[in-house]
């Protein structure tokens, strides 16, 4: 399935918000004509009555005839969370807006999401509530795709060993880190670098732990193996690392 494929075969109800508005027209221009209330339909989660108030005020108070509904619409766009936005105005008072919001795939670097159409945005953590699950990922904007691609077939090709990936970074160099949900940390490096993480994955569910151990990272920064490093399970910072090359495999 498509890594921006939206969910298919639910009707969502949409939200309507009458919110009033004649106290902040009245007395401020457009006497004969005043936009009385402001009509929202959509499905909002993260856009709240105040942040759409504040953001339309300016052009509630212009009135019926003279509301810039282009501009309010640029104005509505650029709100975080704002996907679409259409506007239009209903006689005799009333101005209607249409909502569609970003749905977030995934977290990008430290202070924005990736929707599920792929598109980047920035929002504020400290007011959003976010979907605990979604996966971490990172890297040049021009290259979200490509990202996205990694992402997915890395955890495709871990799933039978039971890891579940929740980063996937490209670096500035161009090398891709990549990390499970349980700690696991995987360099693969800048060259074929999905074709060594698919050898790594067949190899994954054979290797042996030393007693009272896990793998917390593995380099597969080498031309015929990997370096493998094992810490104890509840106290990682305690232990020194352990570097085990392990050849792969022939195909």
């Amino acid at each position: 399935m498509s890594a921006f494929a939206r969910t298919s075969g639910i009707v969502l109800a949409l939200a309507v918000i009458a919110l009033p508005v004649v106290a902040i027209t009245q007395g401020v221009g457009a006497d004969r004509f005043p936009l009385k209330h402001l009509r929202v339909t959509g499905q909002l989660q993260h856009i709240s009555d105040s942040q759409l108030q504040t953001t339309l005020v300016p052009f509630i108070r212009q009135g019926f005839f003279a509301v810039q509904l282009e501009e309010a619409q640029r104005a509505l766009e650029q709100m975080d969370w704002v996907d679409e936005a259409k506007i239009s105005r209903k006689w005799p008072d009333t101005l209607e807006v249409e909502i569609v919001e970003h749905r977030p795939f995934a977290r990008w670097d430290d202070n924005q999401l990736l929707s599920e159409d792929g598109e980047l945005f920035t929002y504020q953590p400290d007011t959003t509530s976010l979907p605990t699950d979604l996966p971490q990922l990172g890297g040049n904007p021009l290259r979200v795709k490509e990202v996205v691609a990694s992402y997915n077939q890395a955890r495709e090709l871990l799933a039978p060993s039971g890891h579940l990936i929740g980063e996937a970074r490209l670096d500035a160099r161009g090398s891709w880190i990549f990390r499970t949900r349980d700690g696991l940390e995987i360099q693969a490096g800048t060259r074929d670098a999905m074709v060594r993480f698919e050898r790594f994955s067949r190899l994954l569910p054979y290797l042996i732990p030393p007693q009272n151990r896990k793998l917390v990272r593995a380099d597969l920064r080498y031309a015929n193996g990997f370096a493998l490093r094992w810490e104890e399970n509840n106290s990682p910072s305690s232990q020194p690392t352990v570097q085990t090359p392990v050849e792969a495999p022939s195909t």
